[in-house]
């Protein structure tokens, strides 16, 4: 009989131990929202507090949040009085609705107080729920304990914003270059470049388009801006006896707002045509500028030495001239 009442006993203690150890290991969360049937176009607040505890107070809270994404809008966070955000840590995904935000309070959390304060834009009508999935809260210690999960969820009405939806969604734009493989190099080449958009939305970037020889050279290259909302072509030219005969590659790649992942695309065309040569001495169009300014000089030096012997000579003139007057006038 005592053996027994000793077991109940230390099963009472055990369980008792285990109680409040999930209890100090469990941080109380209470969560609050300024308005529960928003309309679309509304912001919504929504109040996340802590109810510390003086006798084990929290210093640091890491909490996580969720949201339906295709009908909030996270405008942002700011915080309660005395916390202090700690931005390194955050983490911000609109298209999949997480945010992750961590606080500190100096003197620890020993009361009910406001941590953070989520703000959000109604989009779209139906039911969004907002979720904290925890989660930690660290004592002085940096002993941690786990966070209540919570939930709200909103009943929004209205007419769905839908441009505003679409603006949140990362953008990729898929290229393709239309035009022939082969072009002679007397013509032109005319191209065009097609933008397609994964999300119909309004985007502002830049198109560039280089031509690399088959040395992977460029030897040519252009910027095109564009402001598109639907699948466009561009249209590019390369001028007739631009490019030489011989293999090139052209490739096009865009950069723009909200981009989700590089792009790039190439195509092969071969310029046909006469292979350009070097010319022989006997077909040399090119001047050769050190002959040039040697024949130069020696050309100078030969009509100055023309014009002192010209002199010369009407000086001598001049003088039997003169002294035949000389005889004629005794």
């Amino acid at each position: 009989m005592k053996k027994i009442i000793n077991s109940f006993v230390f099963a009472l203690v055990v369980l008792s131990m285990a109680f409040q150890s999930a209890f100090a290991a469990t941080a109380n969360l209470k969560f609050y929202t300024s308005e529960t049937a928003p309309k679309t176009g509304d912001v919504v607040e929504l109040d996340l507090k802590v109810d510390g505890n003086a006798k084990t107070p929290y210093y640091t809270y890491v909490v996580n949040l969720e949201y339906d994404a295709t009908k909030l809008k996270f405008e942002g966070v700011t915080y309660g009085d005395g916390w202090v955000g700690v931005e390194p840590d955050a983490v911000t995904d609109i298209e999949k609705g997480i945010v992750k935000r961590t606080a500190g309070y100096p003197n620890g959390a020993t009361k009910l107080m406001t941590v953070m304060k989520y703000k959000f834009k109604a989009l779209a009508p139906g039911n969004a729920d907002v979720k904290i999935t925890g989660e930690a809260a660290l004592d002085q210690e940096n002993k941690s304990a786990e966070l209540q999960n919570k939930n709200i969820t909103l009943k929004i009405s209205g007419k769905e914003l839908t441009e505003e939806i679409a603006a949140l969604k990362n953008q990729n734009i898929t290229l393709n270059i239309v035009g022939d493989s082969t072009v002679a190099l007397t013509n032109a080449y005319k191209f065009k470049i097609e933008h397609a958009l994964q999300n119909q939305k309004t985007t502002a970037g830049t198109t560039t388009v280089s031509v690399f020889d088959i040395n992977g050279e460029k030897v040519m290259s252009e910027d095109r801006a564009f402001n598109i909302s639907t699948n466009t072509s561009l249209d590019f030219n390369i001028p007739a006896n631009a490019l030489v005969a011989g293999n090139y590659t052209i490739s096009a790649e865009s950069s723009f707002d909200g981009q989700s992942q590089n792009n790039k695309q190439t195509k092969e065309v071969v310029v046909t045509g006469e292979v350009a040569t070097i010319p022989t001495d006997s077909d040399n169009v090119f001047v050769n500028i050190g002959n040039g300014v040697w024949n130069s000089v020696v050309n100078n030096w030969i009509g100055i030495v023309g014009l002192i012997l010209i002199a010369g000579i009407l000086r001598y003139l001049w003088g039997r001239t003169r002294r035949y007057r000389r005889y004629d006038g005794r």
